[in-house]
């Protein structure tokens, strides 16, 4: 009798102590943020910029090629990554709150680029200063989440590559 308490009590001990010995749960959505689930979407992004930068700034030839690649490499490709990026739901709040801040930038983003293409569309050059301010929005944004991200990860022990 007295062994089956004796096992029931280090049972219980055991029990309580192996609670205390597993990861941060923060820590743990947020390993799982940085190595799961945004890597099979960064080549996504990746791609539509440098697809971007390869037609605009002194890479830029006329309004043609840039609404063309717009229209059928650059947009869809970044479509592509928004929509990843919005069905990913990050466990804890802390993580929740910066994934919110890399869809809000990436949206803000993607909605430049659509409205680059009306401006073509359209003919009109006033969208364009609409359209610059949103892109430094959207890199503001992506800043911030940049930022928000090392201090998470500092606060939680997790060490970030580069």
């Amino acid at each position: 009798m007295r062994t089956k308490i004796i096992v029931a009590i280090m049972t219980m001990l055991l029990s309580v102590v192996c609670f205390g010995c597993g990861q941060d749960p923060v820590q743990e959505d947020l390993l799982n943020y940085i190595n799961t689930e945004l890597p099979t979407l960064a080549d996504l992004e990746t791609e539509a910029m440098q697809k971007y930068e390869s037609v605009t700034g002194d890479n830029y030839t006329d309004d043609f090629v840039l609404y063309e690649t717009l229209s059928n490499e650059i947009i869809p490709t970044y479509r592509k990554f928004v929509e990843g990026l919005e069905e990913i739901k990050p466990k804890t709040k802390e993580v929740q709150e910066l994934h919110g801040l890399y869809v809000e930038a990436a949206n803000m983003q993607y909605n430049a680029l659509v409205q680059i293409m009306a401006a073509i569309e359209q003919l009109d050059t006033n969208i364009i200063a609409n359209v610059n301010e949103k892109m430094s929005e959207g890199r503001k944004k992506l800043r911030e989440f940049e930022t928000k991200l090392l201090e998470l990860a500092e606060e939680h022990n997790v060490t970030l590559e580069q």
